[in-house]
């Protein structure tokens, strides 16, 4: 397996990764597939280039693009914004080391904590958080594009 940071280059293969995880689990984000496969080349090279948003890592397998974690630095603190692991790459270890990158990535940015907002229902994704060190800090809210999910923060200290 093979973790890049994205870049403009990789703008096609953000693309490609991130509609096939809002395709795949719509209720686990609060962009919506068909808002974002609305989104101009123009767009998704802005969003690949880290410049004015968040940072993306891309997990490749076998040179196929099987995963996706970003986090960005707002309203005062780090957030791991997006995570996603191809269905057939799940349990294999591919999400951990993406979530250990962004750790890695938001130490080196000088930042102390990494936050998150997780369903409670997403045992899989929850269990995963908690294996690399996040704990829960109560509740946060509903999910954006779903008002029916219910939201809980989790928070990584280094």
């Amino acid at each position: 397996m093979k973790i890049v940071a994205v870049s403009e280059n990789e703008w096609l293969d953000l693309k490609k990764v991130r509609l096939a995880s809002l395709k795949e689990a719509p209720a686990a984000f609060a962009i919506r597939y068909g808002d974002a496969i609305e989104f101009s080349d123009n767009e998704w090279k802005q969003r690949a280039s880290g410049k004015n948003g968040p940072k993306f890592f891309i997990a490749y397998v076998f040179g196929e693009a099987v995963g996706l974690i970003g986090g960005v630095f707002a309203n005062g603190e780090f957030e791991l914004i997006s995570m996603w692991v191809a269905p057939d790459h799940r349990g294999t270890g591919v999400g951990e080391e993406l979530v250990q990158i962004l750790q890695n990535y938001a130490r080196g940015e000088g930042h102390t904590a990494i936050v998150l907002k997780v369903s409670p229902s997403n045992k899989q994704a929850c269990g995963l958080y908690q294996k690399c060190g996040f704990e829960v800090f109560g509740g946060d809210g509903l999910l954006a594009n779903n008002d029916s999910i219910e939201l809980q923060r989790m928070e990584w200290l280094t």
